[in-house]
């Protein structure tokens, strides 16, 4: 019973160190890797020793997260919700507010005030920026990654990237060499 504990909160601070590296926080010196983070989890004599260890580290991230952010913390927990759930197709500001436990108007002001952008126009772009590295893989798809960003719609996935980015993802392809 001990052991699958441990092994739940080795795959939390593997989850941790990935989301920090996404980020540029190094939380560990030579969290690289695994075995290092295996070995410090069972280092620890007592569940709750391990437990606070692990909540240590999430309020160090999300102390240095802040710092680099010029964002408030409302502010960044919608982008960290977006990009989080960029890919489901229902994503929507209805079910920010709902998991930020907000009015969808103030969410929308707030974010609006902060980034001098729409959430519905962050969602979108940010859905453009994972399609143009999606696309850099010849083998996938168009349709295909149209549906892993969140469109189920080709022709409107077409007529929102065209508008970001000038044409649309077959031209933006083969002007990679793809």
């Amino acid at each position: 019973m001990v052991n699958s504990v441990k092994e739940i909160y080795f795959q939390l601070l593997i989850a941790l160190v990935r989301a920090s590296g996404d980020r540029g926080i190094r939380l560990f010196d030579n969290a690289d890797s695994s075995g290092f983070l295996w070995n410090m989890v069972n280092e620890f004599d007592t569940l709750s020793e391990l437990r606070d260890f692990l909540v240590m580290k999430v309020e160090r991230y999300a102390s240095l997260l802040t710092e680099q952010s010029p964002y408030s913390g409302i502010v960044n927990g919608i982008l960290q919700f977006v990009h989080d759930h960029y890919a489901d197709v229902h994503l929507s500001i209805g079910q920010i507010s709902a998991h930020m436990l907000l009015t969808t108007s103030y969410l929308c002001n707030r974010f609006k005030q902060e980034t001098g952008q729409t959430i519905n126009h962050y969602i979108t772009a940010y859905r453009i920026d994972k399609t143009k590295e999606l696309l850099c893989d010849p083998s996938r798809k168009v349709a295909d990654v149209s549906l892993s960003v969140g469109y189920n719609n080709g022709d409107y996935f077409a007529k929102c990237f065209r508008k970001i980015t000038g044409s649309n993802p077959s031209e933006y392809r083969e002007g990679l060499g793809g």
